[in-house]
């Protein structure tokens, strides 16, 4: 049976950042209500809240929709690049000193492929397993971050005009991926020219 709604949205929230002792309790109820197949495309957005040298670019949060088909029948594998805005888009998340929120969200060039990816698994339910997640793949920094200092916590908006909620608790970058891997994050002006 595909499993598109609650718990591959749970799983893409641990998948964020890492360990369900990082999910809010909050978190909880709304995810076990959000069927991704049914959600408005423009609806559905992540807020992260973090240091503000720490930079998502349009492209650097991808949110994938799959089916695995059981027989012949060919399956799909979808992959929006999310388009990444700046706080106004989240005014209710309250931030620190230099912290700052970007919000990911479906570009409106993709919300009528994401409806037909929608309709296309609904119409696949029973026929095979699909998957929704959410991932990270990549960052820049626009400044010196000192990976032990860097904590993140992020939020999920699935109807419009509501607001963000809490998706996961405030965790440090480095428990979640790795010191190494924090360092490795490149300044943004040389990030540009490799992409």
């Amino acid at each position: 049976m595909i499993r598109l709604s609650r718990r591959p949205a749970i799983a893409a929230a641990l998948f964020l950042l890492g360990g369900c002792a990082s999910l809010a309790p909050a978190a909880v109820g709304k995810l076990a209500t959000f069927d991704p197949l049914s959600a408005e495309p423009g609806s559905v957005a992540v807020a992260v809240k973090t240091d503000e040298r720490l930079v998502l670019r349009t492209g650097d949060v991808v949110m994938r929709i799959t089916l695995k088909p059981r027989g012949a029948e060919p399956g799909f594998d979808e992959a929006f690049d999310l388009e990444v805005l700046a706080a106004a888009e989240a005014p209710a998340i309250q931030t620190g000193p230099h912290e700052h929120v970007l919000v990911a969200r479906v570009a409106p060039v993709d919300h009528a492929r994401l409806a037909s990816t929608q309709q296309r698994a609904r119409a696949a339910r029973g026929q095979g397993r699909g998957a929704f997640s959410v991932a990270i793949r990549g960052a820049c920094r626009s400044g010196d971050v000192d990976p032990a200092d860097l904590v993140v916590s992020t939020y999920l908006r699935t109807t419009p005009g509501e607001p963000y909620f809490p998706l996961t608790r405030e965790i440090r970058l480095a428990r979640a991926i790795g010191a190494d891997a924090v360092a490795a994050i490149p300044p943004c002006d040389r990030a540009a020219t490799a992409r």
